[in-house]
């Protein structure tokens, strides 16, 4: 087997610390066109302090990087073309990101008008073309009740979690 190193570009590296990614197959198919059991290769983990990743022990064949929405992330990450791993071979890949829009608000309580803490805020964003969330984010209030969210371009609708 080989590993995969990933490093970010667009994005202050130390923006992706905790964020998700996966590597996948992207020849695997989804298993509908050919019932029966099939090995796929699929590895996820999350980013360092450093915005890296490093994954090791990727069998050989050809990989997609995905990563996942990170509200706290100030862009959007653009797919990437296939990269090959070779055995005993260290592959790279680049997390890219483009420009997000940016949007913040806080949620308070009616009653009080104080800030309310730890409140789960979803944002599903739609292009408009289509009522079915694009994109779905999740985030945390702060102390104070403050949200920030960064995504694509598009209708943002919030929903209390």
């Amino acid at each position: 087997p080989g590993s995969v190193t990933i490093t970010a570009a667009g994005v202050a590296p130390a923006a992706l610390k905790g964020s998700a990614f996966s590597l996948y197959d992207p020849d695997a198919g989804s298993g509908a066109e050919k019932p029966g059991v099939r090995q796929g290769r699929y590895f996820t983990g999350t980013f360092d302090a450093a915005g890296k990743a490093t994954v090791e022990h990727v069998p050989p064949g050809k990989y997609v990087l995905n990563v996942f929405n990170a509200a706290g992330v100030p862009g959007v990450f653009e797919q990437g073309e296939p990269f090959a791993v070779t055995s005993g071979k260290a592959a790279t890949a680049v997390a890219k990101f483009g420009p997000a829009a940016k949007v913040s608000g806080r949620v308070i309580a009616e009653a009080t008008g104080q800030g309310l803490a730890g409140v789960v805020v979803i944002v599903d964003i739609t292009n408009g073309q289509n009522r079915n969330a694009r994109t779905q984010l999740h985030m945390t209030t702060d102390a104070d009740g403050r949200f920030v969210a960064h995504g694509p371009a598009g209708n943002y609708t919030f929903w209390l979690g």
